[in-house]
């Protein structure tokens, strides 16, 4: 009896090894490792004839599929920021890997220039899409089905979000590696030494301008009309600059203290520009004029001008706060 178990052992030990030595066979890809050996530490660019190899089953690993369009010809503004973002997380990992090993993870780009078919097959109409395609044993596994799609966050570093995605839902950690961003070294320096050659030579110029009056008034005034118009809200809410009506047209203002679009700010910034100046060649220029008709004519003139920007004002405040009492011209 025990002579009987221990042949059923063994026999079921042989079975075992002998399936999990066909699932290997059969999960080897010598393509793909060509590929990684092709390009080291980079993602792997698919043709039509790499597609179905790389994408269809089965695969001894996860895939991370980026199909985009980054040809000009197709006007995608976002292929062109993403892909070097995929980039940079696809280094990450395949660098910390042994040449032409993949560690379990592969990322590989599909452009449309590039798989056309591919792209035909799977009926796609826009770019870019983000594609995971967990690992399989099965040999029917086609590249029209069984991923995930990975929705892009709104916001313009993309690499951080994915490594996050890809931690929380296969499992792989991947360190980041960014570049050393040389190019912006190289230029900050030639700034940086081209601003001092230009302030030693200019020195007294600069100086010069940087004592003037009027300079510091016209930077205080604008300061005065950015903060007074609302351009911090902007800054710190991120507005959207008009809105709409809900009749199918735009509204420049909107209702309600809490609520604003930058139009506003643009639009009270340059009415209160308006009243400022009119007010400062009220005071200071009209009085210095010799002729009285010119006095007159430009007081007149000056006078009607405020009026009119002041109610445009106060009609304004009127769609932010309707209870508002007073008038003047209902603009």
């Amino acid at each position: 009896m025990r002579f009987n178990s221990l042949i059923t052992l063994a026999v079921a030990t042989f079975s075992a090894a002998v399936a999990v030595a066909a699932d290997s066979a059969i999960q080897e890809k010598p393509e793909v490792t060509k590929l990684l050996l092709e390009a080291p530490g980079e993602a792997i660019h698919l043709t039509d004839k790499t597609f179905e190899t790389v994408v269809n089953g089965p695969r001894d690993y996860d895939l991370i599929l980026l199909l985009t369009a980054v040809d000009a010809r197709f006007g995608c503004q976002f292929c062109r920021a993403l892909e070097p973002e995929f980039d940079i997380i696809a280094n990450s990992w395949h660098s910390s890997q042994s040449k032409g090993k993949h560690g379990g993870l592969v990322f590989a780009i599909a452009d449309l220039s590039q798989t056309p078919d591919a792209f035909k097959n799977l009926k796609l109409t826009h770019a870019p899409n983000l594609w995971v395609y967990p690992k399989t044993n099965d040999k029917s596994a086609h590249y029209s089905r069984g991923y995930e799609v990975y929705k892009f966050p709104q916001q313009p570093e993309q690499a951080e979000p994915l490594a996050d995605y890809i931690l929380h839902t296969l499992g792989y950690n991947i360190v980041i590696q960014k570049p050393f961003p040389m190019d912006k070294l190289i230029f900050t320096c030639v700034s940086i030494l081209a601003a001092i050659l230009f302030i030693r030579v200019y020195f007294s110029k600069i100086l010069n301008i940087l004592q003037a009056k009027k300079l510091w008034v016209a930077i205080s005034m604008v300061s005065v009309l950015l903060f007074t118009a609302g351009h911090m809200y902007n800054a710190i809410r991120k507005v959207p600059y008009v809105a709409g009506d809900g009749q199918g047209g735009i509204a420049y203002f909107v209702g309600g203290h809490s609520n604003q679009v930058a139009i506003e700010t643009q639009i009270i910034a340059m009415t209160y520009a308006v009243l400022s100046f009119s007010t400062v060649m009220l005071v200071t220029k009209v009085p210095a004029l010799k002729d009285p008709k010119k006095q007159l004519l430009l007081v007149v003139a000056l006078s009607a001008i405020i009026f009119f920007a002041y109610s445009y004002l106060i009609a304004k405040f009127h769609v932010k706060n309707g209870g508002y009492p007073f008038w003047l011209l209902r603009l």
